[in-house]
């Protein structure tokens, strides 16, 4: 049985959306997890959009007692060598090099962080008019700058876009969504996807032109897309969150419809947070990290908006109605004023899973059905830390 446990918690200063947990090298090894935020800049009455700030912070966990923990906040962006006041940060993607940070900002540019001759250098990139919602960096085998890469980028209003990052150039305008583009994801050096508010999922060919070679319809906005990958090869398949509160499994060779399934209660804002890694080839795991790519089992820690955190095991190689199994929530749903229960006004856009081998309880042995899930809930400005037992990888 699925038990889950708040060990942690923080209060932030701004709106918290997107956070990391496998990217810790930007900061020198001393963070546990990267978290991004932005925030609505109002006039002094509070009446007049002036547009949006936000921040990156690297968080660490410290052990008090036995029972109690801290969450610290270690660095921040704004230092010397980065802009004392950065746009909002809607999406963070750990890059393939393994030493930048990518942000997909508010004022519509992506920027790159990374640590050069001991400074947190940052790296500007004028992408698009308004804001982006997404990067997807090109898939780059054997850890090449991502600089070297070209990124599909979506942004609200729903424009799609190919970016060259080398001579720093929009190179190709797709036809987009006819509402906000939320979510993007690549799956080798010329194929892609991106989905919208429109409730299409659509993929893309850099060799051809500008239109969707596929497309699938939703009753709803499409927010999130992961890719299945086989041996650090994507597959055919990926799975795909919607505002529909359902998380689905697609294959691009039957675009009519979904495989399957599961109703999850809530938008489901992101569904690449996976468990397990064990075991896994270097190539697979930085198709993980780095590209949003998962696995063909796992489980995932699935952020469903207002109600909390998801808990999904998936398997694509079982029959059309196991694929999906639900196997909790991290929240208590029923009873707001427990410590662990799900709270007002809660909104939760992202999770990270701290790697395995990490734990909250430093007496006992690490367990393999243990996980340690970072939570980040938008309106009441707080991140969590929670231990999770009783998780098995799917058989």
């Amino acid at each position: 049985m699925v038990s889950a446990r708040k060990v942690a918690e923080l209060s932030t200063v701004s709106t918290c959306n997107c956070l990391l947990a496998d990217c810790s090298t930007v900061y020198g090894n001393k963070v546990d997890f990267i978290a991004g935020c932005y925030e609505l800049i109002l006039d002094s009455d509070g009446s007049v959009d002036m547009g949006y700030r936000g921040s990156v912070n690297g968080y660490a966990l410290e052990h008090e007692n036995t029972n109690k923990y801290s969450l610290n906040k270690v660095t921040s962006t704004t230092t010397d060598s980065v802009t004392d006041i950065l746009p909002g940060i809607f999406d963070l993607t750990c890059c393939s090099d393994g030493v930048h940070l990518m942000t997909s900002c508010t004022d519509g540019a992506v920027r790159l962080f990374g640590f050069e001759e001991g400074f947190l250098k940052e790296s500007v990139y004028p992408v698009h008019n308004t804001m982006l919602t997404s990067c997807s960096p090109f898939y780059l085998s054997g850890g090449e700058m991502v600089t070297k890469a070209k990124w599909l980028c979506t942004a609200h209003q729903g424009a799609v876009l190919v970016y060259d990052a080398i001579t720093m150039n929009v190179v190709c305008n797709l036809e987009g969504h006819d509402y906000d583009a939320w979510c993007s994801a690549t799956i080798d050096t010329e194929i892609s996807l991106s989905g919208g508010d429109d409730g299409l999922l659509k993929w893309w060919d850099l060799r051809s032109d500008s239109k969707a070679i596929r497309k699938m319809q939703f009753g709803a906005g499409v927010v999130s897309i992961a890719p299945v990958t086989e041996g650090g090869v994507a597959t055919t398949l990926s799975l795909v969150g919607s505002y529909d509160e359902h998380l689905y499994i697609v294959d691009s060779r039957l675009p009519k419809e979904p495989l399957t399934s599961i109703n999850l209660g809530g938008g489901v804002w992101r569904c690449s947070r996976q468990l397990f890694r064990e075991g896994l080839p270097s190539e697979s795991k930085t198709s993980m990290e780095h590209y949003g790519w998962v696995h063909p089992s796992n489980v995932l820690a699935i952020p469903v908006m207002q109600r909390g955190v998801a808990l999904v095991s998936y398997n694509i190689n079982a029959s059309e109605e196991n694929m999906t199994t639900l196997l909790g929530y991290l929240h208590n749903e029923k009873n707001h004023s427990e410590e662990d229960g799900l709270p007002e006004n809660a909104l939760f856009y992202d999770s990270a899973v701290l790697h395995r081998g990490f734990t909250c309880d430093t007496n006992t042995d690490i367990h393999d059905d243990t996980a340690t899930v970072v939570t980040c809930d938008f309106y009441n400005k707080k991140v969590a830390l929670w231990n999770v037992e009783g998780i098995l990888p799917p058989a």
